[in-house]
């Protein structure tokens, strides 16, 4: 990389400067131009060298040593992932140089040391900033060469067990990532998919490292040989091999460890040797590494050569960050739990029964996973089609009935004024009685303040007496109009302090003569611990002078001595509320009409209108109070107005 941009530097300096020089002959005349141009061509120039500088000075030197070459899976799987983690991860520029042991095609010691001669030659005085050695022959030629030809150079191991390395005694320039072989836990995850297995059958070659691998597998096996048959396939040729895995029983399983020469000594790459034995055997077969999946094997718990790559990666751009290798503890398995698809569909093996950690690979995408994008926005647009159906719905609806609302309304309005007219009939004679004291007394004043002002010594004090009587006794007759004007007068309904022993006292002394012609005895209990409460002398007015005519309408079959009526204030139990109670000894509320008391023109009376207790209901709701009702037990109903306090209402304002 960084190398190499240094070669090209002057070549690129003398493009630009042709460049230049030869616009500056064609525009001699022109000094501003040759000015601007020699300038840019300076800096051109100064930028070039400092990148060129700043590049070389930030690209590290990595040799990767390999045990095989590209065409090895292990090298496919290892190397793409090393390369992706160095160039995410490392502070530096890399410059990496890859070789290989070739030890597949060369195995011979003869050959092998040549190629480890040749890596010494080649690179002893490159002056590297680390190696990679990912394989067992690589990490055991750093150990024999390392102090002698790259000593300091700090080496990442990978790609290898311990055991397949020759357990190698590092010093304190080397870390990495073991291999961690287990062959157990792949042998537990296929009895967990498949419980019935009671057969286990081993596949593997004859060559040395098939060996190796064969005795490792059998070692770690041991403890299942009192539950399983374990029968070991390792040394048929292929074909023999292949004919032997075409009648195994159906509670079988295939476990492959590596074949890579048969009994005939004949050599299959083991991807090639895998794929021969999956698309015959009638078992299905699972392996111990990933670079085996993909090759007709359903899986299991496998060494991750990927992972080898990854970790290998991070440890190298900890070190290039000026970590020490000593300090970096060697990390041990890349292990995981991976399943090929398509193999689990081949052996009806459910996916819900494999570990939750897995890795699947090669799983065709269902209908909903290929489409859901699409799916989710439809079902989007037909919930936001319906919902706003629905609103245009409700809506409606709400327009409709608050049409209906206000219609009522205003019809209850119209209404209670016809009501509150209707009822100057029973009004008129308690009116002439309330006028008739006050005229009385004004007639009465002021004849003696006649009498007194014709005197020879005329008594001032006492004229202005009975002036002042005369002035109060006015003030109590206009209060009684403007009362009796007010409730005949359509108005708005203002909440502010009422006394409800004062509403109580003024209805009374209202009806009081009504009451004694229909032989009513009307009693007044009041009770001084009522505070005042929020709502309308008027409406309030109305709402028990109803209330006490219905009464007195109640009891007007009954025997004249029975015939009392009751009004009562008091206190509401949770101490929130005044409430004004309404007491007769009439036959009661029928059950048959209690739920329809308060409903518009319903009425148990044959002259009435049916509207009196719904006017009621609505002058309170408005008043944020309620009414209630119920039958006494000795006889009669008794209806309750409440209504809420005033001094709650300052407590919760100052709140």
């Amino acid at each position: 990389m960084a190398g190499h941009l240094d070669n090209r530097i002057p070549a690129v300096e003398r493009l630009v400067y042709r460049h230049f020089l030869s616009r500056i002959s064609a525009d001699k005349r022109d000094r501003r131009w040759r000015a601007a141009t020699v300038f840019i061509l300076l800096a051109f120039t100064f930028s070039i060298q400092l990148t060129a500088a700043t590049a070389a000075h930030g690209v590290r030197k990595i040799l990767i040593i390999y045990e095989t070459g590209p065409s090895a899976l292990a090298f496919r799987l290892i190397d793409p992932q090393l390369r992706a983690t160095l160039d995410e991860e490392s502070p530096y520029l890399v410059e990496l140089y890859t070789e290989s042991m070739e030890t597949s095609l060369f195995p011979d010691e003869a050959s092998q040391q040549q190629i480890r001669e040749t890596y010494i030659r080649k690179y002893k005085d490159r002056k590297l900033d680390l190696i990679i050695a990912a394989g067992p022959s690589p990490i055991q030629f750093m150990v024999e060469a390392h102090e002698t030809y790259f000593k300091n150079t700090p080496v990442v191991f990978s790609g290898a067990t311990k055991e397949e390395a020759g357990n190698p005694q590092f010093g304190p320039s080397f870390t990495g990532v073991w291999l961690n072989r287990q062959p157990e836990r792949t042998l537990d995850v296929a009895l967990r998919l498949l419980p019935t297995t009671r057969h286990v059958v081993v596949v593997g070659g004859t060559g040395l490292y098939d060996r190796e691998l064969e005795a490792a597998v059998k070692k770690s096996l041991t403890t299942y040989e009192s539950q399983l048959e374990i029968t070991y396939l390792t040394d048929l040729a292929m074909p023999a091999l292949i004919e032997r895995l075409k009648r195994l029983p159906s509670d079988t399983i295939v476990l492959y460890t590596a074949l890579e020469r048969d009994a005939a000594e004949t050599y299959f790459p083991r991807a090639t040797s895998l794929e021969m034995l999956t698309s015959v055997a009638n078992a299905p077969i699972f392996v111990l590494f990933d670079t085996l999946i993909g090759h007709g094997a359903v899986g299991g718990y496998v060494s991750s050569f990927a992972g080898q790559g990854r970790e290998a990666g991070k440890i190298a751009s900890r070190i290039l960050s000026g970590e020490k290798p000593q300090d970096i503890p060697a990390v041990v398995g890349t292990n995981g739990f991976i399943f090929d698809a398509r193999q689990l569909r081949r052996w009806d093996i459910s996916e819900s029964k494999i570990p939750p950690e897995s890795t699947i690979l090669f799983r065709q995408p269902t209908d909903w996973e290929k489409y859901k994008y699409r799916i989710i926005a439809l079902l989007g647009f037909l919930v936001a089609e319906t919902a706003l159906v629905f609103l245009l719905i409700w809506l409606i609806k709400r327009r409709t009935k608050a049409q209906q609302l206000l219609e009522r309304q205003l019809a209850l309005e119209e209404i209670s004024h016809l009501n509150r007219v209707a009822s100057m009939g029973h009004m008129a004679a308690s009116l002439a009685h309330e006028l008739a004291q006050p005229l009385a007394a004004i007639l009465g004043n002021a004849q003696a303040a006649e009498r007194l002002a014709t005197r020879p010594s005329p008594d001032m004090l006492e004229i202005r007496a009975a002036l002042a009587d005369i002035r109060e006794d006015d003030k109590r007759a206009r209060a009684v109009l403007e009362n009796m004007r007010a409730l005949f007068k359509k108005q708005t309904i203002a909440r502010h302090e009422v006394d409800l022993n004062e509403i109580a006292t003024g209805v009374s002394r209202l009806v009081r003569k009504d009451a004694l012609l229909r032989g009513v005895e009307l009693r007044l209990i009041l009770s001084d611990a009522v505070p005042k409460v929020l709502g309308d002398e008027i409406p309030l007015q109305q709402v028990i002078l109803n209330l006490i005519n219905n009464g007195m309408d109640a009891m007007r079959n009954i025997p004249q001595e029975g015939r009392v009526l009751t009004v009562t204030t008091c206190m509401g139990t949770d101490a929130n509320c005044g409430i004004i109670l309404v007491e007769d000894n009439g036959p009661g509320i029928a059950e048959k009409d209690k739920m329809k008391l308060f409903m518009p023109f319903f009425t148990t009376k044959s002259e009435g209108l049916g509207m009196g207790l719904s006017i009621c209901r609505s002058i309170l709701d408005s008043l944020g109070g309620r009414i209630t009702f119920d039958n006494r037990p000795e006889g009669g109903s008794v209806f309750r107005v409440e209504l809420p306090l005033a001094v709650a209402r300052e407590l919760f304002a100052y709140a």
